[in-house]
């Protein structure tokens, strides 16, 4: 919740006021602009923020629990993706045992011998047979 990441639509970045400040600085209206800036052309992206002075006093027990808010959360998120994901290959090991074995028992006669019946079931069901 404090460290929000942040992703750059490329597509949209406007280059004109980086080539204004390289052509002004060529011009000598505002200071040098370092050499090794002009190698990057258009590709150049600031991100500003604001400067301010903030001043603070007592104990600022929002602010801890919001960063002790934060913590716990990205802990139980982590917690939750482990156990998640221990569950799934237990489930996928589990598959394979029981996949050869149920195709195993399917093929001995007490496996044929419910296969028979519900077809049976099926075609008395789809006939509106009621079997007893």
């Amino acid at each position: 919740l404090l460290s929000l990441p942040v992703t750059i639509n490329w597509d949209r970045l406007d280059s004109r006021w980086i080539e204004s400040l390289l052509e002004d600085a060529e011009e000598g209206s505002v200071g040098s602009v370092p050499e090794a800036l002009s190698d990057f052309g258009g590709y150049v992206l600031a991100l500003k923020r604001g400067l301010a002075v903030e001043r603070c006093s007592g104990r600022l027990l929002i602010e801890k629990l919001e960063c002790l808010q934060s913590q716990w959360l990205l802990s139980v998120g982590s917690l939750l993706q482990s156990l998640l994901y221990r569950i799934s290959r237990l489930a996928v090991e589990a598959w394979r045992t029981v996949l050869p074995a149920a195709r195993g028992w399917a093929e001995s006669p007490r496996g044929k011998a419910l296969q028979q019946r519900l077809r049976r079931l099926k075609a008395a069901a789809t006939r509106g047979v009621h079997l007893a």
